[in-house]
């Protein structure tokens, strides 16, 4: 009979698991208090955890100065992965089950992937907006060296939107989002099209249209981070050349 330490174990590593895979997950689910236990424990718990290399940090989790810092970086391993998949006191959901939660998942994804479409469309509408008031910044002649640092600047604030729009056409050209190919399923010889086997065999396909698409999408939001900080420190300065324009 298990204890209830192997359980809050294999909660904690189930929650890590969670946190892997969801870029919205609460990390304070791993605070103490919200694990209905007590600090005590808690520190045992991970104490455990660590030392038998089920998770890992680059943080104490013992400093609390550092406990969001260690909340946020602490990762599980995948000889945690293997301890959870062995732990047979828990009841395994059916394939039936799992694959309602992978659906949901894959829709959470497509979601995803069409909010980011929606905000680099914008970012690009907002560029080709601003190239004409850049451009028309041009308009004037060299008299003076405060002209020539002008024209530098402005030629540094055409390359920010130059690049900018180079990284948002990355991200439009990375956009594959793969779709569940039933015939595929249909034609695997491995499956027997008795009901379960057919819910394993498109489990498994949703799982890895899912870690696709996702990672296809973590790499677009890296692209669309850079071309946003580029157009922030482009438009403060275009700004400043638009006011300067008026004064030298």
């Amino acid at each position: 009979m298990h204890n209830s330490f192997d359980r809050m174990i294999y909660v904690t590593i189930s929650l890590l698991k969670e946190k892997m895979v969801s870029p919205s997950f609460d990390v304070n689910r791993l605070k103490f208090y919200y694990l209905g236990i007590g600090e005590d424990e808690w520190n045992s718990i991970f104490s455990f955890l660590i030392s038998e290399e089920l998770v890992k940090s680059y943080y104490d989790y013992k400093d609390k100065k550092s406990l969001n810092a260690f909340l946020n970086d602490v990762g599980v391993t995948i000889k945690g992965i293997e301890y959870l998949n062995n732990c047979n006191f828990v009841a395994r959901p059916s394939a039936k089950v799992m694959l309602s939660v992978a659906q949901s998942e894959y829709d959470k994804v497509a979601q995803r992937t069409n909010i980011i479409d929606v905000k680099i469309s914008a970012i690009i509408a907002l560029l080709a907006f601003l190239y004409p008031l850049y451009i028309d910044l041009l308009s004037f002649k060299i008299q003076n060296v405060y002209h020539g640092l002008y024209l530098f600047a402005l030629i540094v604030l055409l390359v920010m939107n130059a690049v900018a729009l180079f990284c948002l056409l990355t991200a439009i050209m990375t956009r594959a989002y793969r779709r569940i190919d039933i015939n595929s399923i249909i034609n695997d010889s491995s499956v027997r099209h008795q009901e379960n086997d057919f819910e394993s065999c498109l489990l498994k396909f949703y799982k890895d249209a899912i870690n696709e698409s996702s990672n296809q999408n973590d790499k677009r939001v890296k692209y669309y981070d850079r071309a946003v900080k580029l157009i922030r420190v482009s438009a403060i300065i275009g700004l400043i050349l638009i006011i300067l324009k008026h004064i030298i």
